[in-house]
Order: structure tokens, then C-alpha cells, then sequence
């Protein structure tokens, strides 16, 4: 264990990825096949939601599978005597990460086309999005891009700063709805960018907790 809380494994044990990579190809293939396929189908919103909501939760459910043991690990410091420290840390990321939605609505108020369609599907079916934006998105993406992506990472660069920043980046893209517009417009390169610096916010949480449990609860709140 390094000074960031960050478990260091072993030689043997970082070649022992297959688990990691397998929930982060499930998402590549799951998340961008939905996307292509909603892209071209020309869908309605009530088909379109439905979709999301059958593909997102049946890779959830292959996610917690796949890292069924590391979840177990992750409880623990919620069992632990530090709870207060634990809860501190997700309540300092939960105002970073509203500081810095703040200074992207205050700077540059024009959502990129990811947003538009959550809020045009949100103003139909609000019950349904939160299930999906608080609960399904939150365990997916954490259990992708921190728990998965930053422990490939790592084994790459051997920093957990390095990790974070990889993942982050990915993450950020990952929100690019890249069948319906181009990267290099300023309402979707400051999405991204805005992204990058949320999953840096959820990463270092991540880290410093010790627990995957604690991006989750995070990344719910924020999506409500």
C-alpha cells in the first residue's frame, strides 16, 4: 500500500488483470454499440430510454460479477473505526465536483448534445432517470473507469496520479456523443474537459477512501 491508499500489487498479481479488462471491453462493447445503433435507427425517446436503461443494467450486473471479490474488499472501510474521515472525504469531492459544474454553467452556459438529450428524456420520464443517472451510470462508470481502468493504468505507469489522469481522460470522451456531432466544438470540448476534471475529483476520492464504494455514492449524488 502506497501513501495514497492505492493497493500495489505484486508482479504476479498485476498480471492478473483479465478481470479488469474484461469489464472494461464489456463496456466498450455495450456502451458504443447502444450508441451506434440509437445514432442510426433514428429512435423514439420512450425505445431509446428503454434500450439504454436493458443494456446499461445487464453490463452492470457483468460488472459486479467479474469484480464480485473486489467489492467485497471495498466494504471494509466503511466497517472500519475512520467512517467520519471516509464521509468527510466524499462530501469535500461532492463540493468540488458542484464547484466546478457551477464555473462551466457560469462561463459557458450552452449544453454539449450529450446533455441535451439526458434533459429531453428527463423532462419525459423523470422517475426513470434518476435510476439511470443515479444508480446504473454511478456503479457502471465507477466500476469501469475507477475500478478497472485505474488499476490497468497503474500497472502501466506505476503512479496513481498518472492512473487517474489516463482514466479521467477516457472518461471524459466516453461522454462525447460522437454519432451525432464533432469533438472540436466549444460545447463539446468543454464537456469533456469538464468531465476530465469531475473523474479526477471521483479518482482521488476513490484513492484516498480506498473504496469504489465511495465514487459511487459520489457520483449519485452528483447526478441527481
Amino acid at each position: 500500500m502506497n501513501k495514497t491508499g492505492f493497493q500495489v500489487m505484486s508482479m504476479s498479481e498485476s498480471r492478473n488483470l483479465t478481470k479488469y479488462w474484461l469489464v472494461i471491453l464489456v463496456f466498450i462493447l455495450t456502451h458504443y454499440s447502444t450508441a451506434l445503433f440509437i445514432g442510426h435507427a433514428k429512435l423514439t425517446i420512450n425505445t431509446a430510454l428503454f434500450l439504454n436503461l436493458v443494456m446499461e443494467s445487464v453490463d452492470v450486473l457483468i460488472a459486479i460479477f467479474l469484480l464480485r471479490q473486489d467489492l467485497k474488499t471495498d466494504l471494509k472501510p466503511f466497517r472500519a473505526n475512520h467512517k467520519r474521515q471516509l464521509w468527510l472525504t466524499i462530501i469535500t469531492g461532492f463540493i468540488a465536483m458542484m464547484i466546478v459544474a457551477i464555473l462551466i454553467i457560469h462561463f459557458y452556459p450552452h449544453p454539449n448534445v450529450n446533455e441535451q438529450s439526458i434533459d429531453s428524456i428527463r423532462a419525459v420520464h423523470p422517475f426513470l432517470m434518476v435510476i439511470y443517472l443515479s444508480i446504473l451510470a454511478p456503479i457502471l462508470e465507477e466500476l469501469t473507469f475507477r475500478k478497472s481502468l485505474i488499476q490497468v493504468l497503474f500497472t502501466f505507469y506505476n503512479s496513481p496520479t498518472w492512473a487517474v489522469i489516463g482514466s479521467s481522460i477516457l472518461f471524459g470522451l466516453a461522454h462525447w456523443d460522437f454519432t451525432r456531432t464533432s469533438l472540436f466544438t466549444p460545447p463539446e470540448l468543454i464537456g469533456v474537459f469538464g468531465r476530465i476534471a469531475l473523474g479526477i475529483i471521483l479518482g482521488v476520492v476513490y484513492l484516498r477512501t480506498k473504496s469504489i464504494y465511495s465514487s459511487m455514492i459520489l457520483h449519485g449524488l452528483f447526478n441527481l
